[in-house]
């Protein structure tokens, strides 16, 4: 950069400060350009490290949520338990019921094998 200088100074009258003065403004825009790119992507990086903060902090908090909701659940549990030894006697005397029903559709298909072997015979 300092050379660029030192000639458009020693050719101020001459045609080739109107090459110089280009090349002089060409420079000093890369400069600028690159500063914002370098910039812009320094602040990028650090927005993400803070989001990424953030999701570890929500992860902690429903942890010890789910743990409140166990305690909760096992006191609910015992209370259950007293309530079902009274519904087992009701519970029995429905199966005994249900038994009878599948006894009488077994009688049922003996009756229709016994009359395939019938037709057998008679062909």
């Amino acid at each position: 950069m300092s050379q660029i200088y030192i000639i458009s100074f020693f050719y101020l009258n001459s045609p080739c400060l109107f090459v110089l003065c280009p090349v002089i403004i060409n420079f000093l825009f890369l400069y600028i350009f690159f500063f914002f790119f370098f910039f812009l992507k320094k602040k990028k990086k650090k927005k993400k490290k803070k989001k990424k903060k953030k999701k570890k902090k929500k992860k902690k908090k429903k942890k010890k949520k789910k743990k409140k909701k166990k305690k909760k659940k096992k006191k609910k549990k015992k209370k259950k338990k007293k309530k079902k030894k009274k519904k087992k006697k009701k519970k029995k005397k429905k199966k005994k019921k249900k038994k009878k029903k599948k006894k009488k559709k077994k009688k049922k298909k003996k009756k229709k094998k016994k009359k395939k072997k019938k037709k057998k015979k008679g062909g």
